[in-house]
């Protein structure tokens, strides 16, 4: 700009969100994390098990001040982080519940998310996606309304294959 080289990084923040030239978003995810828990450790004498506050009301505060730290811009990042980062991120969640409620290692992570009733976050995520991509379509402007989509499923158009209705007979 105006002459002035700018220097390549491997790391970009915009809007909150770490990209890497790869687009693993690992950065991310490792930044959300390290905020998450820092949320979760000055929330600890609220959230403890040892706290008077009813578990409900531990499990609101959580969707209320951690959760929107985990899943914040998850729309974007969320299709291209690893199985393994998707677990770190639950991990936060399972680690709040396990506290607040008081319970053991040795109770599985479906059990902890059961007795919230509270689902993975991948599939909140997934979710509030599919939400987002549908009020999309119902949108007034085209280039909105094209949010999403897949292009191949736009522009290529493939002939089905003819095929006889009975399979036994071939």
């Amino acid at each position: 700009m105006a002459g002035v080289p700018i220097p390549w990084t491997n790391h970009a923040k915009y809007l909150g969100v770490s990209f890497d030239r790869y687009l693993t978003f690992n950065k991310h995810v490792k930044n959300t994390l390290v905020k998450a828990r820092r949320c979760k450790n000055m929330l600890n004498p609220i959230l403890n098990s040892r706290s008077p506050v009813p578990l409900k009301t531990k499990i609101q505060i959580y969707l209320m001040y951690i959760r929107p730290l985990l899943t914040y811009a998850a729309e974007a990042w969320g299709p291209c982080i690893s199985l393994s980062n998707w677990k770190l991120i639950d991990s936060v969640q399972t680690s709040c519940i396990r506290t607040s409620a008081g319970l053991m290692k040795f109770v599985s992570n479906q059990n902890v998310r059961d007795s919230a009733r509270l689902k993975t976050l991948r599939e909140v995520v997934t979710e509030n996606s599919k939400r987002l991509f549908n009020r999309n379509t119902l949108s007034n402007h085209s280039h909105i309304k094209e949010l999403g989509r897949d292009e191949a499923e736009t522009t290529i158009k493939t002939t089905p294959k003819i095929r006889p209705f009975d399979w036994s007979h071939t």
